[in-house]
């Protein structure tokens, strides 16, 4: 082999292993685009154990299609903008996991016991059966090996001349064998797989359940009148509450639906995992006015803005307003006056309201609001989009006579707000009567 040939054969091997490796190289530059580009097509599945919104019930509430378990069947009523509240992603269904009540339990363990016993006895009959017939192969074993004990075969088993015997047993049954026949039961008949529950797959609108819902509180709270405290957080509005609580006691607890009326209006595929009447309950009449059914709920200044700035067809406006702030707090009274201006100018709000100018022994005297400055602020407002009324109180002694005229108050002007005349009042409101402590105007 002459120089030249074995150079040309290196120089065609270098080349091969040139291209070769440039063919791993593009290979590789392919695999790394794929894998670059690579996204994932749906977001990881999330499941609580409890409720993400309340913490005091399980979550049995599937959110489709995003599939997030995160809601119980009280929280999921509340889900009035339809979102997700982990992905924000729109919610079209949900999927609910009913919850085993007593009954259903009861019947399912008394199933599982019946059928429990049925497997037993076909167990022990099976059992019996097999013992009987390994007792007689037993006994027809113990037959044959006492004929056949002397027979050439047992000890060979070929017969003269090389060839297989074709008559006679093969092999003996020895002690150990034959004990093996007697204790080792046979295989018995494969068992059932035992019966577990699985829930059923109930996939239900959840616009249905918030339809629902809204029916259910519509139907409250068109037999109750709705008031709203709110104003500078200076103010205690939930003592206020309390306070007319205290004066107006509900006579008779109002209960809307019985449990037979429960049953007959709810839906039975999900009555038992989500309440529907439990977002009603949030309108049940608190104070009794009068013999009039009331609500009064403190709400901070962000919820009020909220409820106001919905602008769904299905959401109902409280019947009258209460803005409150303190005396002793100028910061508060601007507050005060910038959300009437928000309520009247910006939401065209012509839902009744009063404005409560209320004294706070703990609050800094030298901040103090005086009755000619709230009295001007009152004035600077037009008359057509002026509050109905005006309660000065400096001093917390005077407040029990004003949450008397202020229940008055509230059920004459709820009763205006609804269309509903009364004469009396009518006459009442003409003339502006002022309690003992306060001014009204």
């Amino acid at each position: 082999m002459s120089l030249e040939t074995v150079h040309e054969e290196s120089s065609e091997t270098t080349e091969k292993q040139n291209q070769l490796e440039k063919l791993k190289l593009d290979n590789l530059e392919d695999i790394t685009f794929q894998v670059e580009n690579v996204s994932p097509t749906k977001e990881e599945k999330y499941s609580s154990e409890y409720c993400i919104a309340c913490y005091d019930h399980p979550a049995n509430i599937m959110l489709l299609p995003c599939e997030h378990k995160i809601l119980c069947g009280y929280c999921v009523t509340r889900l009035d903008d339809q979102l997700c509240p982990f992905c924000r992603n729109h919610v079209e269904t949900v999927r609910i996991f009913p919850r085993f009540h007593a009954g259903f339990t009861q019947q399912l363990e008394e199933k599982l016991e019946q059928k429990k016993g049925q497997d037993i006895e076909v167990e022990d009959s099976f059992r019996e059966a097999s013992l009987r017939e390994e007792s007689f192969s037993g006994l027809a074993a113990l037959g044959n090996v006492s004929s056949y004990s002397r027979s050439p075969s047992l000890h060979s088993s070929h017969s003269i001349g090389g060839e297989p015997s074709s008559s006679g047993p093969k092999r003996s049954v020895s002690l150990r064998n034959f004990k093996r026949i007697f204790t080792t039961p046979r295989a018995s008949q494969k068992k059932e797989p035992k019966e577990e529950y699985i829930p059923p797959k109930i996939v239900v609108s959840l616009s249905n359940i918030l339809e629902e819902c809204k029916f259910h509180e519509n139907e409250v709270i068109e037999k109750t009148f709705q008031v709203l405290v709110t104003g500078s957080d200076d103010v205690d509005k939930e003592g206020i509450v309390h306070s007319l609580q205290d004066l107006f006691p509900v006579k008779k607890p109002y209960i809307p639906w019985s449990p037979e009326e429960k049953s007959k209006l709810g839906h039975e595929e999900y009555l038992d995992a989500i309440d529907t009447f439990q977002a009603a309950e949030d309108f049940v009449a608190n104070l009794d006015i009068q013999g009039a059914p009331v609500r009064v709920t403190a709400v901070n200044l962000w919820e009020l803005l909220r409820i106001m700035r919905t602008g769904k067809a299905d959401v109902r406006h409280p019947d009258v307003v209460i803005l409150s702030c303190d005396t002793h707090s100028l910061r508060s009274f601007r507050e005060m006056l910038a959300l009437d201006e928000v309520l009247r100018e910006r939401l065209k709000c012509t839902t009744p309201r009063f404005w409560a100018v209320l004294g706070n022994e703990t609050s800094d005297p030298s901040d103090q609001i005086s009755l000619e400055d709230a009295e001007f602020a009152f004035k600077e407002i037009p008359l057509d989009r002026r509050p109905q009324d005006f309660f000065f109180l400096p001093e917390r002694g005077k407040f029990c006579s004003w949450y008397i005229e202020l229940g008055k108050e509230i059920i004459t002007h709820a009763k205006s707000a609804r269309g509903i005349v009364d004469k009396n009042e009518t006459e009442r409101l003409e003339d502006h009567v002022g309690c003992l402590g306060c001014t009204i105007i």
